[in-house]
């Protein structure tokens, strides 16, 4: 048995100080606004269409999957 798992898409973040701290997800067609640590979350269990980057200093944070476009700063 397949389970099924809808992935959702970052449709723009806010960003405070240059630094990410929101993203807007669409979520079978609605959008939300999620704190960064929720996305990284959701990301981690692969419910989210965004590339998770481990830094050295063990910061993770998101960027868009491959040949995708950068995220959309929202204000």
């Amino acid at each position: 048995m397949q389970l099924n798992i809808d992935k959702w898409y970052i449709t723009g973040v806010h960003k405070k100080r240059g630094v990410i701290t929101e993203y807007c997800v669409n979520q079978s067609g609605h959008s939300i606004w999620i704190l960064k640590q929720e996305a990284i979350q959701l990301a981690l269990e692969g419910r989210l269409h965004a590339t998770l980057v481990h830094m050295k200093s063990g910061t993770i944070y998101l960027r868009p999957e491959h040949h995708n476009h950068s995220f959309v700063v929202i204000t």
